[in-house]
């Protein structure tokens, strides 16, 4: 890249912006990307040739090569920086040999800290039983299906007498006993209302019987 740097880029930037000029003053509108690969290769078309190559190889010291422009003493300091590093690479690998070798590896895997789950097969308690491929219109399968259907009849019939049969009272001797008086209670304010209430009626006919004695009475003499 430094060849281009030296003798490409500068006139190829000059050209491009050149090309752009010319267009915007022919065209009086801006450049858009659909237009940049048309400039562009003409202003490339411009600057590419051999001799700018050669001259900017030649400018760099690329080429043509001199190879009597360095001598031995320019190597000696950097030989020596080299020997020493090699030297040390070798001591420190023989050193990390030596403590590899007395040192015990100790591998520890996964398993070792947390054993792998094992996936128990959990059998389900609802739903048909497994069996083999059967004809249903059978008479055995009839036989079979009638049976579970007369089981299950007779398993719903025992839930329901069982829920249905009244159980032991929770209720305390005490409440059991308050219950009870209120009820007698009650039960004598009834028979008080009643006995009234029919006291009542009976004085009521009387009265009435008394009132028809007399008008009777009347009426005759």
């Amino acid at each position: 890249m430094q060849p281009l740097d030296k003798t490409v880029m500068g006139a190829l930037k000059t050209y491009y912006s050149e090309e752009i000029r010319c267009f915007m003053r022919l065209h009086q509108r801006a450049v858009t990307h659909f237009d940049i690969s048309e400039l562009f290769g003409k202003a490339y078309l411009k600057v590419q040739s051999g001799e700018r190559a050669v001259k900017g190889f030649r400018m760099t010291g690329i080429y043509p090569c001199r190879r009597d422009v360095f001598t031995e003493e320019d190597f000696i300091a950097a030989s020596q920086v080299l020997n020493t590093v090699e030297h040390q690479a070798k001591k420190n690998a023989v050193n990390e040999e030596i403590s590899a070798q007395n040192q015990v590896k100790m591998v520890v895997l996964p398993e070792d800290i947390v054993p792998i789950p094992l996936l128990k097969k959990t059998q389900g308690t609802r739903g048909r039983k497994s069996g083999k491929a059967k004809l249903i219109t059978s008479t055995p399968n009839k036989e079979e299906l009638e049976e579970s259907m007369n089981q299950k009849e007779k398993r719903d019939s025992v839930k329901k007498r069982i829920f249905t049969e009244p159980g032991p009272s929770k209720i305390s001797l005490k409440t059991q006993r308050r219950i009870k008086e209120k009820v007698n209670h009650e039960e004598l304010h009834l028979a008080e209302v009643l006995t009234a209430a029919a006291a009542a009626t009976f004085r009521s006919t009387i009265l009435q019987m008394k009132k028809c004695l007399s008008v009777k009475i009347q009426t005759k003499m």
